[in-house]
């Protein structure tokens, strides 16, 4: 399979699930055609089909084995990152996760916020992937929580997103790393 037919797979079955309507509805974003419309794959809240073939090639061109992912939501670059050998823990405060058959094994999803989950994780990474928003309390503990040098990465990297704010809080305290960006993903790795 390829990472392109992985993306419109997951991506079209995270738009047609019915917890997805929901959570616009509780968001009361019911109306926004991200949670609203199925048939609409331009608004899905996923990464881009360049993105996840960014996020392939890095794991497996790293031989990275065991990923934490923060923002799931319906599990594109989780199932990305699988797809390429990786073991792919991820959580998410929003339930919209697709347990996708083929792959379902090499993915653990907690549904829980990133810092919930760092006080509770004594596991080992060799990389993690933020799709969220980090809290303040969470670069300390991921910084702990690599088994070996520092590969972190983060979507949505223009124009002041989360992204930008992402890495700057990492580099508060990952100071000997190296800043690349590819696309909407910023990769910043120990020296």
């Amino acid at each position: 399979m390829t990472v392109k037919e992985l993306h419109e797979e997951i991506v079209s079955i995270g738009k047609s699930q019915e917890k997805l309507r929901e959570l616009g509805v509780k968001e009361g974003k019911a109306d926004n055609p991200k949670y609203s419309d199925p048939n609409d794959m331009v608004h899905t809240g996923a990464i881009t089909v360049g993105d996840a073939q960014i996020l392939y090639d890095y794991v497996k061109n790293n031989d990275i084995k065991v990923v934490l992912e923060f923002g799931t939501w319906f599990g594109t670059s989780a199932y990305v990152m699988a797809l390429a050998g990786a073991h792919v823990i991820t959580c998410d405060k929003n339930n919209v996760f697709v347990e996708y058959e083929p792959l379902v094994d090499k993915v653990s999803y907690f549904n829980m916020l990133s810092t919930e989950f760092l006080k509770q994780n004594k596991g080992k990474f060799d990389f993690v992937f933020a799709d969220a928003s980090l809290k303040a309390a969470d670069p300390k503990m991921i910084k702990k929580a690599f088994s070996g040098p520092i590969r972190f990465a983060t979507h949505d990297y223009t124009d002041g997103k989360k992204g930008v704010r992402n890495i700057n809080k990492m580099r508060d305290v990952c100071d000997k790393t190296r800043l690349n960006a590819v696309g909407e993903i910023a990769f910043l790795e120990e020296k």
